[in-house]
């Protein structure tokens, strides 16, 4: 199945599914423009039913869309992946912009839209392409794309972005449409568009700012573990169909509670406790570096909850990286272990599974913690429970610091507290 355009967005920012809403609407009018079609735009929610291949998905997305639409957000920037999208459709762009040039001005094949604000640096490879904004309503230059969706206020400027986004679209589709490419780089060997970009921005300061870390691995991990194992896999609670647990990145896209949560993600999930809490929500990756990471955010007075896939700790690398972590602590961070019961491979694995963690977090296996979590059961249990948690990691915080400093200057970091000496 071929596609007229692709939709790249930071999944952290489907919170209340308002880019699906925004991509039924936006493919509703292009295919009044064109007068054909059904599902002409590549979304990757609508797009990808369970047990599909993402990857081959997206990559057929990427090959054949003739326009690439992104939401840009803070998110967005700091997403390995839409960063990977974008330098994918861009090995298409670049030389068909090259031959149309010789015979006049290239249309918009990008165009880049403000989702969320604010972003601190738009990327070289998108201010480049800066499309055209003159033309869209004076509330969209001053708010933002998800305000206006969201705010019965703005509906007839909401219509109006849709309909000269549509006819943008719409215009490239009929008189200057991009060839399909046969082939196309795989994604995981592509460097982000966004990967030059110089230093981020500087992290936030202060309680009101959630730093989350999803420990979940990439199918391609799995997969590399599962080969190298083999032919011992099978005693190893590694899940089948890992794409569907796991999404094409892992972290973030992780579904802790599939079955029977066919949708909700772990990020997802984290994402929308922090916005009913008022707390500034940001993702940290999981890497070597994961325990700097942390101390850092702590340096910088924020909440910290780590949420742990309790199969990925059968990776050794990340075995490691949680025993790191464990040996340091502090009272502005959590672990929280999501359990699903009705997950096949976490009950028929449900004794190995506990030796895992316990090995994995050995200090707070062994101490009383109240910012420890295991076995969640459940999408409500977590809800409450990461709530809680998060409710009083910020306490922790400001329970450290004089109400002043908060406001008017630094705050003194959250105290350190030592594993290797038993107290918690």
């Amino acid at each position: 199945m071929a596609y007229e355009f692709f939709l790249s967005y930071a999944r952290l920012d489907d919170g209340r599914q308002l880019v699906e809403q925004f991509w039924k609407d936006l493919q509703t009018r292009v295919i009044e423009k064109i007068g054909r079609g059904r599902d002409i735009c590549f979304f990757d929610r609508e797009s990808m039913p369970l047990g599909s291949k993402w990857r081959e998905e997206i990559e057929l997305g990427l090959r054949t869309s003739k326009v690439f639409v992104a939401l840009i957000s803070p998110g967005y920037i700091e997403s390995e992946y839409c960063g990977k999208e974008l330098a994918a459709f861009l090995r298409r762009v670049e030389p068909f912009e090259a031959a149309l040039r010789k015979s006049g001005s290239p249309p918009s094949l990008i165009i880049p839209l403000m989702w969320t604000r604010p972003v601190d640096h738009l990327p070289a490879v998108l201010a480049a392409r800066q499309y055209d904004h003159r033309a869209l309503p004076q509330s969209y230059r001053d708010e933002e794309l998800s305000i206006l969706i969201d705010n019965s206020r703005y509906k007839d400027d909401y219509k109006d972005v849709i309909t000269l986004v549509a006819e943008q679209i719409a215009a490239v589709i009929k008189k200057n449409p991009m060839p399909e490419a046969s082939a196309l780089p795989r994604l995981d060997g592509i460097e982000s568009a966004f990967r030059s970009e110089g230093t981020p921005p500087p992290a936030r300061r202060g309680p009101n700012n959630a730093r989350f870390v999803f420990v979940a691995a990439t199918p391609e991990e799995i997969a590399a573990f599962r080969t190298l194992q083999a032919p011992a896999a099978a005693r190893l609670a590694i899940r089948e169909h890992v794409e569907d647990h796991y999404g094409l990145e892992g972290g973030y896209s992780w579904r802790p509670f599939l079955p029977p949560e066919k949708t909700m993600s772990a990020g997802a999930i984290a994402r929308n406790l922090a916005e009913k809490l008022r707390l500034h929500f940001s993702e940290m990756p999981v890497a070597a570096d994961l325990v700097r990471r942390v101390q850092d955010a702590a340096a910088q007075n924020n909440v910290i909850a780590v949420v742990v896939d309790p199969c990925t700790l059968e990776l050794p690398q990340y075995r490691q990286w949680m025993q790191d972590l464990d040996a340091w602590n502090t009272v502005s961070c959590s672990v929280v272990v999501p359990w699903n019961p009705q997950d096949e491979t976490v009950t028929r694995f449900a004794e190995r599974l506990d030796a895992l963690i316990r090995q994995s977090f050995p200090a707070r296996s062994l101490n009383s913690n109240p910012t420890y979590f295991q076995r969640i059961g459940s999408l409500d249990d977590m809800h409450e429970r990461m709530e809680h948690v998060l409710t009083e990691l910020r306490l922790n915080i400001i329970r450290n610091a004089e109400a002043a400093q908060i406001i008017d200057g630094p705050l003194q970091p959250p105290p350190s507290i030592s594993n290797t000496s038993g107290t918690v």
